[in-house]
């Protein structure tokens, strides 16, 4: 579409452009699962795997981690102790592709502390992530943690 000077303008209507195939959703969604398995696993060199060598996480109290070595070192201590025995929970809500090897999903998460059965409400998160394709192989570049604290 274009305006009265003749340019080009996006329409609401005007779906986007076809950037990806069902098996890039796919992978790309797996990789919130991976991190949560390795979360639940207590590992965090299995936390940190989807993570491409160069990703970063912003947890949910703003601390940052550049790259997947910072997060290892960081989360295994709290894995060892006082994370030991909790659970994340999550869904992705949505996965967006801005090209074919760039994507942004957003999901749900929430933790299940140790004895506990359900997730605690207060540490419900919402996370914003991003996956970047290279040479094939989707990894997660950045993950945005915020807990959810409704105003």
């Amino acid at each position: 579409m274009t305006d009265r000077k003749g340019k080009l303008r996006m329409s609401s209507e005007t779906p986007p452009p076809r950037t990806s195939q069902p098996e890039d959703e796919a992978a790309v969604r797996s990789l919130y699962t991976q991190l949560m398995d390795g979360w639940n696993r207590g590992s965090a060199e299995a936390f940190s795997a989807p993570f491409a060598e160069d990703g970063h996480l912003v947890a949910f109290d703003g601390t940052h981690f550049k790259g997947r070595d910072e997060i290892v070192s960081f989360h295994q201590p709290l894995f060892d102790k006082w994370l030991r025995g909790t659970r994340l929970v999550g869904e992705v809500e949505s996965v967006r592709f801005l090209s074919p090897h760039v994507a942004l999903m957003h999901a749900r998460g929430g933790t299940i502390m140790r004895g506990k059965s359900r997730p605690s409400p207060e540490r419900d998160s919402i996370q914003t992530l991003v996956a970047f394709r290279r040479e094939g192989d989707w990894r997660l570049v950045a993950f945005q943690n915020t807990r959810v604290r409704p105003m």
